[in-house]
C-alpha cells in the first residue's frame, strides 16, 4: 500500500515536470470597498409652532376654567319682549347666558337698567354675558326712540356704497353700545332671487335681504 502510493506521488511529480502548465496564479485580493464618510450637515431644527392669537388662548384659558352648567349656559339666551318681563327670578335663571332683546317698545333708559342687571347677576367668572338684539333695520329694529336712528331696511341700505354703510352701521353700533348690548344679529346675509319676495316671509317680505344679487349683498353685509 505505501509502495503505490509513493509510486503515485512520484508518477504525479513527474507529469508535473513534462509540460502541464501551471496553476493559475490566485487573484489579487480586491481593494477595501470605499465606504462614503457620513454627511455632517446640521439637523434641521423645527420651527415652533405660532402661538394661537391672544384672544383664542385667554378664551381658551377661560373654557377651562369653567364647570359643566356654566359652560351649558354659555348656549343659552332669555328672549325678553319688554321691560315688564324683566323680573330679577327671571333674569336670575339664565345667570350663566344671556338675553336677547326682543318685540318692537326697548328704549334706551329700559334697555341699558336690563343689560346692567343681567351683568350683575351673572355669576360666570370671567366671563360677561351677552345681552343680544336684532337690530337690522327698517321693520327688524327692536330698539327705538330716542338714542337710536330709525334705521331704514336692509333693501335700502343695499344701495348705499361701502363707504356709507359702514359709517352708518358704526354709528348704529354705538347706540347699541350705549344700551349695554355686546352682540348684534346682524345684517342678514340671505340672498332673495328677484321677483320672490313676496312669497318669501321670513326675509323677503320684511326687505331683509340687500339684494338680489349675491355678489351685492356679500359686499353691503362685509360692509356693515
Amino acid at each position: 500500500m505505501r509502495r503505490t502510493l509513493g509510486l503515485l506521488a512520484v508518477g504525479l511529480l513527474t507529469l508535473a515536470g513534462c509540460g502541464l502548465p501551471p496553476a493559475p496564479a490566485p487573484d489579487p485580493p480586491s481593494p477595501p470597498a470605499t465606504v462614503p464618510s457620513p454627511s455632517h450637515s446640521p439637523t434641521p431644527t423645527p420651527s415652533p409652532s405660532p402661538a394661537p392669537p391672544e384672544p383664542a388662548r385667554l378664551a381658551a384659558i377661560t373654557a377651562a376654567r369653567l364647570n359643566l352648567e356654566e359652560k351649558a349656559g354659555q348656549l343659552v339666551m332669555l328672549g325678553l319682549w319688554d321691560a315688564t318681563g324683566s323680573t330679577d327670578s327671571t333674569l336670575a335663571a339664565i345667570r350663566s347666558g344671556g338675553i336677547l332683546f326682543l318685540g318692537q317698545d326697548w328704549e334706551l333708559d329700559a334697555a341699558r337698567a336690563t343689560a346692567d342687571r343681567v351683568k350683575a347677576m351673572a355669576h360666570t367668572a370671567g366671563v360677561a354675558p351677552f345681552v343680544a338684539v336684532d337690530q337690522e333695520g327698517g321693520q327688524i329694529q327692536r330698539l327705538r326712540g330716542p338714542g337710536f336712528e330709525d334705521i331704514p331696511s336692509a333693501t335700502v341700505q343695499g344701495t348705499w356704497s361701502p363707504a356709507q354703510l359702514t359709517a352708518a352701521a358704526a354709528r348704529w353700533g354705538e347706540q347699541l353700545r350705549a344700551a349695554g348690548v355686546n352682540l348684534n344679529f346682524a345684517p342678514s346675509a340671505d340672498t332673495v332671487p328677484p321677483g320672490e319676495a313676496a312669497a318669501n316671509a321670513p326675509i323677503g317680505q320684511l326687505e331683509r335681504n340687500f339684494a338680489t344679487d349675491p355678489a351685492v349683498v356679500g359686499a353691503s353685509a362685509a360692509a356693515f
